[in-house]
């Protein structure tokens, strides 16, 4: 396909993930905005375990890692 279409292969696998990364992009938004609001109404005193488990209680598949980087971009 790359010859076809006279593209780099690195190019084509970009493109074909693009699509994967906006809805992570979306994702981590809205995990932002829950973290934050959990945040305050535990007046502003959980740190990344807390948050990591209280997501997680809401259904959310999250690991320690990705929260201390969400709460590190605020």
């Amino acid at each position: 396909m790359c010859h076809a279409f006279e593209v780099s292969r690195s190019g084509y696998y970009k493109y074909l993930n693009q699509g994967k990364n906006g809805i992570r992009n979306k994702e981590n938004m809205i995990l932002q905005l829950q973290m934050m609001n959990i945040w305050i109404q535990n007046r502003r005193a959980y740190g990344s375990p807390r948050l990591r488990k209280t997501l997680r209680d809401m259904g959310y598949k999250v690991n320690q890692k990705r929260v201390v980087r969400l709460m590190h971009i605020n």
